[in-house]
């Protein structure tokens, strides 16, 4: 397996370039995904052209995506290698308070948005 793969970047507002990147191990609590299908939506051209405030650089947009787990990270439970997934653009959130509801996830206190946040 190759230990690198593609990306394209934005290395600065407005500026993309295709890069080849380190391929890095889980780190605790996480997966790596190969993925398969990436989205790229208006956060991501608004991430691109600079307009999020405190983003750093370089950034790769595209963070709604489908494949496939490739490596778990420590006390990560519940999922396994070879596992298909998704992973929309609203996350950090536990998945199991009353809180989470299709209607109420944008007003959960602890959540992130992947690509953003």
């Amino acid at each position: 397996m190759s230990r690198t793969y593609k990306a394209v970047q934005a290395t600065q507002p407005g500026n993309l370039e295709v890069v080849e990147r380190a391929i890095i191990e889980p780190a605790f609590g996480q997966v790596r995904i190969r993925v398969e299908a990436c989205g790229v939506c208006h956060s991501d051209a608004l991430a691109v052209e600079g307009r999020f405030p405190g983003l750093t650089y370089p950034r790769v947009p595209g963070h709604e995506v489908i494949g496939k787990i490739e490596a778990i990270g420590p006390v990560v439970q519940g999922w396994k290698e070879g596992q298909r997934v998704g992973v929309g653009f609203m996350g950090g959130h536990c998945g199991h308070c009353e809180m989470l509801s299709p209607w109420r996830l944008r007003q959960l206190p602890k959540s992130t948005h992947f690509g953003c946040s």
